[in-house]
């Protein structure tokens, strides 16, 4: 389902389903200034979405932004050859079938992207966890993939989603995402740069979007890392 949030910024929300819990998946749309698309996150390339991203504009940009939210770019790269891809080494590494697309890797230390209109900040923690991190500055919108997650707290969904996932409402770093960004990993910095940028509103890939306080939620769910 596409929804429009600001003036050239869009999500598409699908289902994501793992035994007892629908995690929900999203995918970002921007459109920058001089027209292109950039995809963060792609959901599984439809005929129907197909026709709504080439109402919106030409996909310049498709984004893989961790080793866990690359599953559906194969079609995007065959449909939209024209695009950059661009994801972190982990991506790479785990698919050989990408080899012929036009390959780049987020940048390892913060950046101004696409021209300053969107920043970028790879969170590295340990495990082999990276995540690049945007930030839509003319609507003031962080986008995140797995850093966090606002899942519901209801429910035997809710009980998997709070007790098990970690992540349920209201937002919280997961299990895995406390381990893998703990206190001595080089994450501590990137998230403190991150709580520190000019945002309000969260785009998740799972659970709700955060429309208001991003940078106090976002302090409240890293609260160990940054007391």
């Amino acid at each position: 389902m596409l929804e429009k949030l600001a003036e050239n910024l869009w999500t598409y929300k699908t289902d994501f389903r793992v035994p007892g819990l629908n995690l929900g998946g999203r995918m970002t749309i921007i459109r920058l200034h001089e027209g292109g698309l950039f995809l963060h996150s792609p959901a599984k390339l439809t005929p129907e979405l197909s026709k709504v991203l080439m109402t919106i504009g030409n996909v310049k940009y498709i984004i893989a932004p961790n080793s866990y939210h690359h599953l559906f770019v194969g079609p995007y790269l065959q449909q939209f050859a024209q695009a950059e891809f661009w994801t972190v080494p982990q991506v790479v590494a785990k698919r050989p079938d990408l080899a012929h697309a036009d390959i780049h890797l987020l940048p390892t230390a913060a950046a101004a992207f696409v021209g300053g209109e969107i920043m970028l900040e790879v969170v590295h923690g340990r495990a082999g966890f990276s995540e690049g991190v945007f930030l839509h500055t003319p609507s003031k919108t962080l986008i995140v993939s797995d850093l966090l997650f606002n899942l519901p707290d209801k429910g035997l969904g809710g009980f998997i989603a709070k007790y098990i996932v970690g992540g349920a409402s209201p937002p919280r770093v997961s299990r895995f995402g406390r381990f893998a960004i703990g206190r001595e990993s080089p994450a501590r910095v990137s998230i403190h740069k991150i709580i520190n940028w000019d945002f309000d509103r969260i785009i998740l890939a799972h659970g709700e979007v955060i429309d208001h306080e991003g940078p106090a939620i976002m302090k409240e769910a890293f609260n160990y890392l940054v007391v």
